[in-house]
């Protein structure tokens, strides 16, 4: 028995939306971005100092598995104080060691300390820790480009021993920049550039960035983690 065209029509129609709805949502599920997660909250008592930041003790391990499934743990006892945030940045965000930015803070702090790991490994992991615990594309990524160009440098070397197998060398450390620190013109460029970054990354939502060159301000890129690598490296180049 035949089914009037209208309702075969119908349930045809029924169909397709079915499974047009269904597979948008196994798209969009596909396609969210995993940034990593922390294994719990962090326990830690403050220890009051002279200085004008204070100083952070974990009583527990903190740990966070990054996007690529790497362990990324501060131990109970370490001290922490946000010292590899450039001040600066704390005007953006309300201060690093608190909120959404404190897990990622704690474990930037200790690698920066510990230079276990690459220092652009480090930073990157610490964009990861911030999307991980919510905060936003823009500040995120205005945050890593900060500790990118004004946050502690590092580089490993590996040399082969035929006895000792593998030796690690620390070389070329730099400690966090502060811009109050640079000469006035090049402080007065690197403020300007960072607060037109910072409106661009907000109004953009965290997708695009401004080029560091000034007689081309208005041509902006793809606010990529490697774009923001980029620039990183122009701004820092001009800021010398």
């Amino acid at each position: 028995m035949k089914l009037p065209t209208f309702r075969y029509l119908s349930c045809v129609i029924s169909i397709t939306l079915l499974l047009s709805t269904s597979l948008t949502s196994q798209i969009v599920n596909a396609t969210e971005e995993y940034f990593g997660q922390f294994d719990s909250e962090p326990s830690f008592t403050v220890k009051t100092n002279n200085s004008s930041r204070p100083t952070f003790v974990l009583n527990t391990d903190l740990k966070f598995i990054d996007p690529n499934s790497f362990n990324w743990v501060a131990p109970a006892k370490t001290e922490v104080d946000g010292a590899s945030i450039p001040s600066f940045a704390w005007s953006f965000v309300g201060g690093p060691m608190s909120g959404k930015y404190l897990h990622a803070s704690i474990i930037h702090d200790y690698f920066c300390i510990t230079k276990e790991r690459t220092a652009h490994d480090t930073h990157r992991n610490f964009y990861y820790g911030m999307r991980a615990k919510g905060v936003d594309e823009s500040k995120a990524k205005l945050m890593y480009l900060m500790v990118r160009t004004f946050g502690p440098s590092w580089k490993i070397t590996y040399t082969t021993h035929s006895l000792k197998g593998f030796e690690k060398t620390i070389t070329g450390y730099t400690p966090t920049a502060e811009i109050s620190e640079l000469p006035l013109k090049q402080k007065e460029e690197a403020r300007q550039y960072i607060n037109n970054l910072s409106e661009t990354l907000e109004r953009s939502n965290g997708k695009t960035a401004p080029t560091v060159c000034q007689s081309c301000a208005t041509y902006q890129l793809p606010a990529t983690l490697d774009n923001l690598d980029r620039i990183s490296e122009e701004l820092s180049k001009k800021l010398k």
